[in-house]
């Protein structure tokens, strides 16, 4: 709204001489306006013409509270698909925006891991789950399958990039081949409880503790040689129903063969015990030291002998060969002797104590193997 003032400003000019009765001229501020009168005596008052125009400046003034237009507010910034990447996004390809495109529909850049399946390049994405060894989508956003060298649990057993049907070998369909576990004893086991053994009776390595006794029967030193010993072991360790009775050896030393010689890898590192399971000693190493953790004194069913017997050995401390052996356990007359230890001890004198004329009788130690003869 524009209000005009219009200012009057009257000006009195004198007349000149000889001009009486002449009408003044009035001048009014702004646009020119003039006003002219009659010459005569008498004045016919004063006849004025505006023209109705605003002047530049002085005739006029303007409202205040007028605005100029446009408003001086901030511009709103764009949003996630307008086509245009704003700082906040990462990408952004307007109506193409999609969870399964390069451009999610929250602007972010498809990548895996982040539980969308961006089509035509991943076949699959479950997340923070891809990474696990067992999932079903692989790390690189790839379905598992047998030959990606990853478990997918409840489907494969085994992933290896050699397969082999062979023993601990995972096959072409990425399942297990004959293994520890799999309750049937293999070649290459010495017993098999399934997925959960009693580690009392057989360790999750499917071995077993060595078992360790002396005979309830007393022999003359002719055993049958050594063979003859270790079946005798055999049949003991049978009748009295231990477990892998086929695996027993005598403890004796004859025609260059001995403990130390026929121990294989997988005894060194194992216990032995008696059939009650007290512990002897705990591995090879402390049953061939001198120095016993138990006598040993029980017989194969588990019987404690109430004194210290005699056994024949012909075997030293460190499981070699003594010097005397009933001419190699062959020989049960008075001529020959063979070398003897004593049940009651737990020094090296358990197995040499001394030396017995073969026609005595004496007990004989059996001892569990890895594989007996």
């Amino acid at each position: 709204m524009r209000l005009v003032l219009w200012i009057n400003l009257f000006v009195i000019l004198p007349g000149c001489p000889g001009d009486e009765g002449t009408s003044p001229t009035t001048a009014t501020a702004g646009e020119e306006t003039t006003t002219s009168g009659t010459t005569g005596s008498a004045a016919a008052g004063p006849a004025t013409t505006s023209t109705g125009s605003t002047g530049d400046e002085s005739g006029s003034t303007t409202d205040s509270s007028s605005t100029s237009g446009a408003s001086t507010g901030a511009e709103v910034p764009g949003s996630c698909g307008d086509g245009v990447v704003d700082p906040e996004e990462e990408c952004d390809d307007g109506r193409l925006n999609a969870d399964d495109a390069a451009c999610t529909s929250d602007c972010l850049k498809a990548q895996c891991g982040d539980g969308l399946i961006h089509e035509g390049v991943e076949e699959c994405d479950n997340g923070f789950e891809n990474n696990l060894e067992s999932a079903a989508c692989t790390d690189a956003c790839k379905i598992a399958v047998c030959g990606d060298l990853k478990v997918h649990e409840g489907v494969e057993e085994c992933d290896t990039e050699e397969k082999s049907d062979a023993y601990g070998g995972c096959t072409e369909s990425c399942m297990f081949g004959p293994h520890c576990g799999d309750k049937i004893v293999q070649d290459e086991e010495e017993c098999d409880d399934g997925l959960e053994p009693d580690p009392a009776k057989c360790s999750v390595d499917c071995t077993v503790d060595r078992a360790i006794f002396v005979t309830s029967v007393t022999y003359t030193g002719d055993l049958g040689g050594s063979d003859g010993a270790d079946a005798k072991c055999k049949v003991l360790a049978a009748n009295a129903q231990l477990p892998r009775s086929e695996t027993f050896r005598a403890w004796l030393s004859a025609g260059g063969e001995s403990p130390a010689g026929w121990v294989s890898d997988q005894d060194l590192t194992k216990a032995y015990r008696l059939p009650s399971g007290l512990k002897v000693a705990d591995d090879w190493t402390q049953l061939t030291s001198g120095l016993l953790g138990a006598k040993i004194d029980q017989t194969e069913t588990g019987k404690t002998l109430g004194m210290s017997g005699f056994v024949w050995t012909g075997t030293k401390p460190n499981g070699t060969a003594g010097p005397i052996s009933c001419d190699g356990w062959q020989n049960g007359t008075f001529v020959a002797s063979g070398g003897i230890g004593l049940t009651g001890e737990t020094s090296g004198a358990w197995t040499d104590f001394g030396e017995l004329k073969c026609h005595q009788i004496a007990r004989i130690y059996c001892v569990e193997v890895w594989k007996a003869p």
